[in-house]
């Protein structure tokens, strides 16, 4: 029932007049006349289901999307650190590095809604699995990670896209970080702590 802008090419997308200029959606920052963001591919197609990941450039990753291979709750994999199962993964027949299909697809560069800034994709060294803090969730994580200056955000979290719905709230979610104010979790029902981001509707 408000004001609102769409866009010509997404007729669903709709925002309200007001929200586009909120400091937390909008930097400021006049774009037009500015090209678009560089697009990187996060690995080369080298053959028929074969890759080259960024993160493990020394051998090529193979899809299988069949589920065949000999897989238990150990094989996890490298990006998102959750077991596999018989989801379609990249896997690398000289070593035992592995990827969901839709991990090995993650954007290079991408923008989240903690902070209006843009986040680049990182892959561990191999050699040391250093654990790190989740800005937004503040869970120990050692997988993949999207960092901007001292930020690093897990995949999992960076994966998250606002206006969401879920199963207990039918209306869309976007992020919650007043730092005023400590609400009540509704799924957990635990008052979140000042530095922790939450979903609001």
């Amino acid at each position: 029932y408000c004001g609102g802008y769409t866009c010509s090419t997404c007729p669903d997308f709709v925002v309200h007049s007001s929200c586009p200029t909120k400091h937390r959606v909008w930097d400021g920052v006049e774009l037009q006349g500015i090209p678009e963001e560089e697009v990187i591919p996060p690995f080369k197609v080298v053959g028929d289901n074969l890759i080259r990941h960024f993160s493990h450039e020394n051998h090529i990753l193979r899809l299988e999307s069949d589920g065949t291979s000999t897989r238990d709750e150990k094989t996890r994999c490298e990006a998102c650190v959750s077991p596999v199962y018989s989801d379609p993964v990249y896997s690398c027949e000289q070593c035992g590095f592995i990827l969901h299909e839709t991990c090995a697809n993650l954007p290079r560069k991408k923008r989240l809604p903690f902070r209006n800034i843009q986040f680049k994709l990182y892959a561990p060294n191999m050699d040391s699995y250093e654990a790190f803090e989740c800005y937004a969730c503040k869970t120990m994580f050692s997988g993949f990670r999207y960092k901007a200056y001292r930020i690093s955000i897990d995949v999992r979290c960076g994966t998250f896209s606002e206006l969401e719905s879920y199963e207990f709230h039918d209306h869309p979610a976007v992020y919650y970080n007043d730092k005023k104010a400590s609400p009540r979790c509704r799924a957990c029902h635990h008052r979140g702590e000042m530095s922790q981001h939450m979903l609001s509707c």
